[in-house]
């Protein structure tokens, strides 16, 4: 019997889903991705039951993406209680691309006839603005980290390299050594879809990279662990190593907002402020289309207009008068 022929409505939905997280491996999808499509799936899975690909119809999807918006944000957390907000627009949004991302797989595979959730529209989400770090508040991050233990080196350092490069912080905690060029200010960085990318730095960065590199950096603990930055014990970081590093830095410094991609919003906008060109830092980010970038585009425009209000040079001449004349 012929491939077509075949009746697949009866394959278990679990064994089609651990195929799908195969096919994404093969393409090289970043772990955060795959895990991503891993964490959305599974809570499909949960909520569907023991059901096969003939149960997986819009019908059923509609149903699970209903059940979704009115379920209680954080349910089922092991440390954060609900609290009877429902679930985020983006996680929403997330769920829903998710969903066609393996419908339109199953087609592709030959499993389903056609994108069985092709008419499931991607819900738009609020477009707000991302309030990036100040000037006070570099400052304050900064200073929580001094550069004279291995610790305070190697995070001042990797905060300084988010600043001035906008790298992910996955790409920070996989940058290698040999990648490194302290003499040209020039990193070579490998991105999300596995595309490899030269990024450029600044002097400070390079002078702050270069201390903790020869007075600070531990001995890898294995000769193949290149990465830059490393554990006391010669280990590369990890994910969570970040995030507490960035709950560590929200709490000390008072910036309760921050997070490990505000250091990346924070370098984009400040790059456009400061005179640099879409298309440039369309390269540095690594995006593959301006469409991000224009975002950050948006808010350079509103952080100028803002400041523009702050230091008007009329207004602050009326102020000085009315000042004058009160003396």
């Amino acid at each position: 019997m012929r491939w077509e022929e075949m009746d697949k409505g009866q394959t278990p939905l679990a064994e089609l889903v651990k195929q799908f997280e195969a096919h994404c491996r093969l393409e090289g999808k970043p772990e955060t991705t795959s895990s991503g499509y891993r964490h959305i799936l599974g809570s499909y899975l949960t909520w569907a039951g023991d059901s096969c690909l003939a149960d997986f119809t819009i019908e059923r999807a509609r149903e699970y993406l209903a059940y979704l918006r009115s379920r209680p944000r954080y349910l089922g957390h092991p440390t954060t209680p609900a609290n009877g907000e429902t679930v985020s627009p983006h996680t929403f949004r997330h769920h829903a691309v998710v969903l066609r991302i393996f419908s339109r797989w199953l087609r592709d595979e030959g499993y389903t006839a056609d994108h069985r959730l092709e008419r499931i529209p991607t819900p738009k989400v609020p477009e707000t603005i991302v309030e990036v770090l100040s000037a006070d508040e570099i400052k304050r991050l900064l200073a929580a980290e001094p550069p004279n233990t291995f610790r305070g080196s190697r995070n001042y350092s990797m905060l300084v390299l988010a600043l001035d490069s906008g790298l992910r912080l996955s790409e920070l905690t996989s940058l290698e050594r040999r990648r490194l060029d302290l003499d040209q200010g020039l990193l070579t960085t490998m991105g999300k879809g596995q595309k490899e990318r030269v990024v450029p730095f600044g002097l400070t960065t390079g002078r702050a990279l270069g201390r903790y590199l020869h007075h600070f950096r531990p001995e890898p603990a294995l000769p193949m662990f290149d990465n830059v930055f490393l554990r006391e014990n010669g280990w590369p970081l990890g994910k969570d190593a970040l995030q507490m590093l960035a709950k560590r830095l929200a709490k000390r410094t008072g910036i309760v907002r921050f997070h490990r991609r505000l250091l990346r919003h924070t370098f984009a906008v400040n790059y456009l402020i400061n005179g640099g060109d879409a298309f440039s830092l369309q390269r540095i980010l690594g995006h593959t289309t301006l469409e991000m970038v224009r975002r950050y585009m948006h808010l350079a425009d509103v952080h100028i207009h803002a400041q523009h209000r702050r230091y008007s040079p009329m207004d602050v001449m009326q102020a000085r008068l009315r000042g004058a004349r009160s003396v």
